[in-house]
């Protein structure tokens, strides 16, 4: 009986072969090692992200325009609004992992309107109560600056934030920026996209 004889050429690529496959998948895991490493180490990244968001669309209130039987007086002013009166939607919070803390604050902070505006009120939205007695967090608008609100607030951990509403006498273009400075955060930075954690 004849025993089969293995080609030494044979045996060589299965060698390599078997070795290129294992070094391979060795490769493989390697790699996603260090991509978790990177992301672990990502996310345990400790810091501050005071945050904005503001509506693109300003919502109109009352038209000046639409009739002349309606006429519209601030509080106990007694000049006329003669503009027309628009809504913004604003909201601020913490999105990073570290808190805020009113030490932190180390240049008020505002929001303020790139065209002279008439704030007529502020409506606090939809917010978790409980977690705005931690916060106290406030509005307040300027009474001798026009068109600048201040923040104010003790602590702002992870998400925590306000939703409000700016009720205001001007122009329909008027966009709103928030000004200020945070220790360890080099901007204020503003969100494209409306957040849905504020209950």
């Amino acid at each position: 009986m004849n025993k089969a004889k293995i080609s030494p050429k044979i045996s060589i690529l299965r060698i390599i072969l078997l070795n290129g496959y294992w070094g391979f998948i060795g490769a493989l895991f390697g790699l996603i090692g260090i991509i978790l490493t990177i992301y672990l180490s990502d996310q345990s990244k400790v810091f501050r992200n005071f945050t904005y968001y503001t509506s693109k669309i300003q919502k109109l209130v009352f038209d000046s325009t639409a009739t002349s039987h309606l006429r519209v007086y601030y509080g106990n002013d007694t000049s006329r609004i003669f503009t027309n009166i628009y809504s913004n939607q604003f909201i601020v919070w913490n999105k990073g992992k570290e808190s805020i803390k009113s030490s932190n604050i180390l240049d008020s902070i505002g929001i303020i309107a790139d065209h002279p505006i008439k704030i007529l009120e502020i409506n606090i939205l939809g917010n978790n109560k409980n977690r705005m007695k931690v916060t106290n967090i406030s509005v307040l608008v300027d009474s001798k600056r026009i068109g600048i609100i201040w923040l104010k607030w003790d602590i702002l951990e992870q998400n925590d934030g306000l939703e409000f509403q700016i009720i205001y006498a001007g122009n329909e273009n008027t966009t709103f920026s928030v000004i200020g400075t945070i220790e360890g955060q080099s901007s204020i930075y503003k969100n494209e996209d409306k957040p849905v954690f504020l209950k």
